[in-house]
């Protein structure tokens, strides 16, 4: 089994090393810029110039275009608060997914950890995000799409400190390997 992970925020910015850059998970075409997206280039939460103007959001459209008929779990991993969130983010409501993605979401978070939450992406955040990368999957038929923020938010933001990387990666693992044992027969 194939696994892509992809990174969040992108450093390409007209504004060099001041700004950021673009941040992928406010970059896909679903509501994109109307909730929780800023148009500055220097905010955390920029959604970039148009949607997909980014080589990261590009290619995980043209990995589900290819893959469509195949792909029916996908992870977008991000550092911003020991959350798990599914569809929808854009908008205060659940997909038709919710009890699937509520069950499975249960044994993800006991492989993690007690410490994480879940709920539907604009509940989990307190409010409603534009362009996500798990609202842009499931509104293109892919049955599973969850966001693991991995980190909670400490004084740093939501920058981890490299002592914790490990134990970030080997707690996300564990809530992969429960999500894509449920699929291998």
């Amino acid at each position: 089994m194939d696994m892509n992970i992809h990174i969040q925020i992108s450093i390409r910015s007209n504004l060099g090393a001041i700004c950021p850059g673009v941040n992928i998970n406010r970059n896909f075409d679903i509501d994109w810029g109307v909730s929780s997206a800023s148009s500055s280039p220097c905010s955390h939460i920029y959604a970039g110039i148009e949607p997909f103007s980014e080589p990261e959001s590009r290619f995980l459209k043209s990995i589900l275009e290819e893959y469509k008929e195949t792909l029916t779990l996908y992870f977008s991993l991000q550092n911003t608060g020991g959350f798990l969130a599914y569809p929808w983010h854009y908008e205060k409501a659940a997909s038709g997914m919710f009890r699937q993605h509520y069950l499975l979401g249960l044994d993800m978070i006991k492989a993690m950890g007690d410490n994480y939450t879940q709920d539907v992406g604009s509940i989990a955040y307190g409010d409603r995000i534009s362009g996500t990368s798990s609202d842009y999957m499931a509104i293109n038929e892919v049955l599973y799409a969850f966001n693991i923020d991995a980190a909670p938010r400490g004084s740093e933001g939501v920058e981890v400190a490299v002592e914790d990387i490990g134990i970030f990666i080997d707690k996300v693992w564990q809530a992969i390997r429960i999500a894509a044992n449920n699929f291998i027969p």
